[in-house]
């Protein structure tokens, strides 16, 4: 599930509401969308479902890189600027809400929780119209989602009554401004911020020397190389070969490489 730029994962607390779980994988972040924001104090059940995404993104990146990941460098957020709700029913409307923002880079405006029935309306319009034909048309990477679906399996909460996430290091939770931006405005530009590289311009740390569209994925870094730029003196891998580059030790096991142009297409210029 690393493979993934972006994990959106709504979940339902104590059976009645919703709230969206968003993970950014590049950055390492895990931030909290909550409709009815608790405060600086997370309860007991939003916690428990929290501590839960973490111990998949642990086996996520045990299966990916042979190693737990350094949970120093993750950070989690539940920003206190998120839109709030009116009444008792529209947490789902949230979620689908900031969903759509995060996926079309389009900023939600104020005062939502005034115009939940327009809302209603529209999204029944503009989301379920434009799925309904291509919900049996869905193409599924079996193995991916063998594994995903071996992985959640294991997250059941009436399954894992050893609770094994009580292990996890207690997580601290920022409810501050995310990298000091709004809520509102990080969501909308989420996807074109996450990589440096541009068509010609690779992420290398110490800058670009090459001009050429022939970059690779480091499925650790999250970013797009040319080999050289990083030190790579290796033979170049296949188009559905993993790639690590240099500055990663971990084992190249069961990650992909994907290469620019099928990956840059939908975000970069």
């Amino acid at each position: 599930m690393l493979y993934n730029d972006l994990w959106l994962v709504p979940t339902l607390i104590k059976g009645n509401h919703w709230i969206l779980f968003l993970v950014v994988v590049k950055t390492k972040k895990i931030i909290i969308l909550n409709s009815m924001y608790e405060g600086k104090q997370l309860s007991s059940s939003l916690l428990l479902h929290l501590q839960i995404l973490r111990l998949l993104i642990q086996k996520s990146h045990i299966q990916c890189f042979g190693g737990p990941p350094d949970w120093k460098l993750w950070s989690v957020h539940s920003p206190s600027d998120t839109y709030l709700q009116t009444n008792g029913s529209d947490c789902g409307l949230f979620v689908c809400l900031w969903s759509y923002s995060i996926c079309t880079g389009k900023i939600l405006p104020d005062g939502l929780g005034d115009m939940s029935v327009n809302i209603r309306s529209w999204i029944s319009k503009e989301f379920l119209a434009k799925a309904q034909p291509n919900l049996n048309k869905m193409i599924v990477d079996s193995d991916d989602a063998e594994d995903d679906l071996e992985v959640l399996e294991q997250m059941d909460p009436t399954i894992c009554t050893t609770e094994p996430w009580s292990n996890l290091p207690a997580p601290k939770v920022d409810h501050d401004l995310i990298d000091g931006n709004p809520t509102a405005l990080y969501l909308s530009t989420i996807i074109t911020s996450l990589w440096i590289a541009t068509s010609t311009k690779c992420g290398a740390p110490e800058g670009c020397r090459v001009k050429d569209k022939d970059m690779f994925l480091c499925e650790a870094c999250r970013e797009f190389y040319h080999m050289l730029c990083v030190g790579d003196t290796r033979k170049k891998p296949a188009d559905e070969e993993p790639y690590l580059c240099p500055m990663h030790p971990y084992k190249q096991t069961k990650t992909r490489m994907v290469n620019l142009p099928l990956r840059l297409r939908r975000s970069l210029n």
